[in-house]
């Protein structure tokens, strides 16, 4: 594991800069998560090494400067570290990546700052997945389940029933007796 985070930083302090100010958040992880799965990259395709290292250091800048997209995707790519270390049995509460991770998703989660409630609502049902999983912090079914929530009572301001369903869903599994689950669950299954 620590081998692959080694190369993952050698790749990110390698490569020259290549055009992606104007992308995206989600097109920049995009770009990060191609180079990092695709077969071809292993074989020092410079144009796609270039893609990735400007992606994931126009990614960082935007964290620096308080983006709160910018930490929900980030997060992201500390939460597949996370799950890795995991898997591989290493303590997933204090490892770096995974306290990371949940920090950028509590930017995210709370910032007051113009986000997409998209977003916003993935950032929750995330910091929920990482109280269940006790990914950066102590598991807790009751903070996960309060996560889940405040994803799903986004997604229903957003109309987007199908994602709060599946957040509440979460919250109920994490944990059962949750009044404002029950409640939320109940309105929209009568509507």
């Amino acid at each position: 594991m620590k081998n692959i985070i080694l190369i993952i930083l050698l790749l990110c302090s390698t490569a020259k800069a290549a055009d992606v100010k104007g992308l995206s958040n989600h097109e920049l992880l995009k770009n990060i998560a191609s180079h990092l799965s695709s077969e071809k990259n292993k074989k020092n395709n410079k144009a796609e090494l270039d893609m990735y290292k400007s992606s994931f250091d126009e990614l960082d800048s935007r964290v620096k400067n308080g983006n709160p997209s910018a930490h929900l995707y980030r997060g992201l790519l500390d939460f597949t570290i996370c799950g890795l270390a995991k898997e591989h049995g290493m303590d997933a509460v204090t490892f770096k990546p995974c306290v990371d991770s949940f920090n950028h998703f509590e930017v995210a989660a709370s910032t007051t700052k113009p986000m997409l409630p998209h977003e916003r609502a993935q950032a929750l049902s995330y910091k929920g997945e990482m109280y269940v999983g006790g990914f950066g912090v102590a598991k807790s079914n009751i903070l996960a389940a309060n996560s889940f929530v405040n994803a799903a009572v986004v997604n229903i301001e957003n109309t987007d029933k199908e994602n709060a369903l599946l957040n509440l869903e979460r919250a109920l599994q994490a944990y059962p007796e949750h009044p404002k689950a029950r409640r939320l669950l109940k309105g929209l299954l009568e509507e």
